[in-house]
């Protein structure tokens, strides 16, 4: 999970890291979305051609 730290963060330095982790997560969603697209355009274009 998370990494243990020896002294804690700020407010702003959670904050901070709560942003990249959420800003990660997000990326992560629209690749995977952008696959899935693919993949459906790619079965339709194959359904077209039979």
């Amino acid at each position: 999970m998370g990494r243990k730290r020896i002294h804690p963060l700020t407010p702003e330095q959670q904050e901070l890291a709560d942003l990249k982790q959420e800003n990660y997560q997000l990326k992560m969603k629209v690749a995977i979305f952008e696959k899935l697209k693919a993949l459906v355009a790619q079965r339709t274009e194959k359904n077209k051609r039979q």
